[in-house]
């Protein structure tokens, strides 16, 4: 993901913000800000809310839904463990009775 954030700087077309729960303490701020610069990130915005003009949000535990139906999208309810799209819960995604791709 490191690899990738940077290619998206590089090329200049982006705003990459790091999304966090952390982002609403701000001594957490000042922490993953450290970070950041220390990993040759400096100067991303940090935040915990989301934002209307967002156009993706990476992480390692989303679902991806249906837009505004709360449906999973097929492609995650066939995902297999370990692989890209698969949800670590106590259950598994095929346990959801409604889904649809998206």
């Amino acid at each position: 993901m490191m690899s990738r954030v940077k290619a998206w700087l590089n090329e200049g077309d982006y705003e990459v913000r790091i999304f966090t729960a952390r982002a609403a303490d701000p001594a957490q701020v000042s922490k993953v800000k450290d970070w950041l610069g220390r990993n040759g990130l400096a100067g991303l915005a940090i935040t915990n809310i989301k934002d209307t003009d967002m156009v993706e949000l990476w992480d390692d535990k989303a679902v991806r839904l249906e837009r505004n139906t709360g449906k999973v999208c097929d492609g995650c309810a066939n995902a297999e463990r370990g692989t890209a799209g698969f949800s670590h819960r106590h259950f598994t995604l095929r346990d959801v009775e409604q889904h649809t791709d998206c």
